[in-house]
C-alpha cells in the first residue's frame, strides 16, 4: 500500500532542503560552516519524518514508493542533529535492504557518516572531506584495499574511481578548502559534542 500524501510530502521536504541548499552553495562554502537556514530545515525535516515512522513505520519503497524512499534517504542523510534517529534509521535500512524494500547502498552512506561523525573508521569510504594537502579525499579510511572490497561487494564503483570522481567535483564546483582549518575543526568538534555525536 502507497501512502500517497506521506509520499508527497516527503518528496516536497526533499525538494525544499536541496533548492536551499543549492541557494546557500552559489553564496558561500558549505565546507566553512554549518549555514543556519540550512539546518533550520534539516532540523524541520527531521522531526516531520520522525512523526511519518510513528505513523506508517520505515517509510520504504512498499509504503512511499522508489521516488518517496529515495527523497527520506536524503532528509535522514541530512538528519545530522539528531545521532540517535540517524543510527535507528541505518538499521531500518539494513534490515529493509535484506527484504528488497531499501537499498544497502544507502546504508553504506549512512552507516559511514555516522562512523565518521563518531571518529571510527568508515567502512565504505562514501564520505569525503579535503585532506590536509587540500585534496577531496575519503575522511578516516586505514585500508582502502579493505574499503575498496566492501564496496565492491555492495555495487559501489571502486574507492579509487571515486577518490577521482569527488576531485574532479570539487574543481568543477570550485569548492575550496575551509579558509581557517583549525577554527572549522573546533566548531565542528563543540558541534558533535552539543548534539551528542561525542
Amino acid at each position: 500500500m502507497i501512502y500517497l500524501a506521506i509520499k508527497n510530502e516527503i518528496i516536497n521536504m526533499k525538494d525544499r532542503d536541496q533548492k536551499i541548499l543549492e541557494e546557500i552553495s552559489k553564496n558561500s562554502n558549505l565546507f566553512d560552516d554549518y549555514h543556519k537556514e540550512l539546518r533550520a530545515i534539516h532540523q524541520a525535516n527531521t522531526l516531520r519524518l520522525k512523526e511519518m515512522i510513528e505513523e506508517i513505520g520505515f517509510p520504504n519503497i512498499s509504503k512511499v514508493g522508489k521516488e518517496g524512499y529515495e527523497a527520506a534517504f536524503i532528509i535522514i542523510q541530512h538528519s545530522i542533529d539528531f545521532p540517535d534517529f540517524m543510527k535507528t534509521f541505518a538499521k531500518m535500512i539494513k534490515q529493509e535492504a535484506s527484504n528488497g524494500d531499501a537499498y544497502m547502498i544507502h546504508y553504506a552512506y549512512l552507516i559511514d557518516r555516522i562512523h565518521v561523525y563518531q571518529d571510527l573508521n568508515q567502512v565504505f569510504g562514501t564520505q569525503f572531506d579535503f585532506d590536509a594537502s587540500g585534496e577531496m579525499s575519503p575522511i578516516n579510511v586505514e585500508d582502502l584495499e579493505k574499503v575498496n572490497h566492501n564496496r565492491l561487494a555492495i555495487g559501489l564503483n571502486s574507492i579509487y574511481d571515486q577518490i577521482e570522481i569527488m576531485r574532479n567535483r570539487a574543481k568543477k564546483l570550485h569548492q575550496l578548502p575551509p579558509k581557517n582549518p583549525i577554527e572549522k575543526k573546533k566548531k565542528y568538534d563543540m558541534w558533535r559534542k552539543e548534539v551528542g555525536w561525542i
